[in-house]
């Protein structure tokens, strides 16, 4: 309190951002990741450059310096993107004939 009796109120507010791909082949199979050495969902390359809003070759210079991680199949391991971008990713397969209407 200060010296007219008034007290003073610190509020901290944390967020936490989903970030969610939808995909059409509704292919929701592991592949593994070697340098994660675990399961991952593979993300085909253009739902990278769509989620980062980047060009192919930044996307490029970021699977040569190791900070995402192409699997065996040339698709993107999604755990490392995750870590990269700093979210949750989530990937839900069958879109339903209304999602793709829209």
């Amino acid at each position: 309190m200060d010296e007219y009796g008034r007290s003073r109120t610190e509020i901290t507010i944390e967020t936490h951002s989903i970030t969610t791909i939808k995909t059409r082949n509704g292919s929701r199979q592991l592949s593994h990741c070697e340098t994660c050495l675990r399961g991952v969902t593979p993300l085909e390359i253009q739902h990278l450059v769509g989620i980062m809003g980047r060009g192919s070759n930044s996307v490029e210079r970021l699977l040569s310096d190791g900070s995402i991680h192409k699997l065996s199949n040339s698709d993107i391991c999604s755990n490392s993107l995750a870590i990269y971008i700093g979210r949750d990713i989530n990937q839900i397969g069958n879109m339903t004939k209304q999602e793709n209407r829209k």
